[in-house]
């Protein structure tokens, strides 16, 4: 419910009220890739780009394949990495206008351990394979059967019982 005040605020350019819906929302499960990326967005209508970048890497760190979250990363870096430290760099274009970009820190970028990059790949390609194994074998058991979830389960066997009583009864 409060992601969902949040979009609703977010759409209405609401973004104090969609700030607060969504760090609410974070208060309570904190592994939502879409909330920070939202909360970004917000915090970059505002033009407070240093709240933006941190949800926004948040974002990416959770679920690294958003090609939007990659599009804001890089319209930041990218002008951020042209200037220097004190300077004001600007205007930038983004879907949400124009933007000035005031870089106070600058902080060397690693590369992350071989091992940990092989590990990361073959980890996302097991679940991946996992993933298809699950969603086909789902498809086919939907193919084959009724699916009835438990909280409808109650009225389906009603509704058989009154059936089966109708065809005894004729």
């Amino acid at each position: 419910m409060l992601k969902l005040l949040g979009d609703i605020y977010s759409d209405q350019k609401q973004n104090d009220k969609a700030i607060e819906q969504y760090n609410k929302y974070i208060e309570i499960k904190d592994d939502n890739d879409y909330v920070y990326l939202s909360l970004g967005k917000c915090y970059w209508r505002k033009n407070m780009f240093e709240d933006a970048l941190i949800n926004m890497k948040k974002s990416y760190e959770l679920y690294s394949n958003s090609d939007e979250v990659m599009w804001y990363l890089v319209r930041i870096n990218s002008v951020a990495f042209e200037g220097e430290i004190g300077k004001i760099l600007g205007p930038v274009e983004t879907q949400f206008g124009f933007h000035l970009i005031y870089i106070d820190n600058i902080t060397d970028g690693e590369l992350p351990d071989f091992e940990v990059v092989v590990n990361q790949v073959k980890s996302a390609a097991l679940h991946d394979k996992q993933q298809k194994v699950y969603d086909d074998e789902l498809s086919r058991l939907r193919e084959k059967y009724i699916i009835i979830h438990k909280k409808n389960q109650g009225k389906f066997q009603k509704r058989c019982l009154q059936k089966c009583r109708h065809l005894f009864t004729m």
